[in-house]
């Protein structure tokens, strides 16, 4: 699968374009096949279930229509954002130690060494 793009670089998976879009035939038929289980959802629900109560048409139309809108764009935003890209020029950045005020280095296994041998000497009496 190499990189491609459509609509002279406006849209695709080379550096040059501006707005990631994965362009291979599985992922659209996938994406197509959320895009429309989605829209099915909000039609069956919106035409058979909730269309008999007043109340249930409301709580429809101001918490699962909007939920359903935010679901449909985080899908959006999840194909056609780029999963990894790492600009050129990047470095890695630098790890610093973490220093706590808790206990000094090397005190944790002193005293973890002194209640093992008092742990050998009880269990062996």
């Amino acid at each position: 699968m190499g990189r491609s793009d459509i609509f002279s670089y406006a849209l695709g998976t080379t550096f040059r374009a501006k707005r990631w879009l994965a362009l291979d035939v599985c992922g659209l038929l996938c994406v197509l096949f959320s895009f429309s289980l989605h829209v099915f959802a909000l039609f069956v629900i919106g035409t058979r279930l909730v269309t008999y109560s007043v109340a249930s048409t409301a709580i429809f139309s101001c918490f699962y229509c909007p939920a359903a809108a935010m679901a449909v764009l985080s899908l959006f935003a999840a194909w056609t954002t780029d999963p990894g890209a790492v600009p050129i020029g990047a470095r890695p950045l630098e790890v610093t130690p973490i220093v706590t005020d808790e206990c000094e280095p090397g005190q944790l296994e002193e005293g973890m060494a002194t209640s093992n041998s008092t742990n050998n000497s009880n269990s062996t009496s």
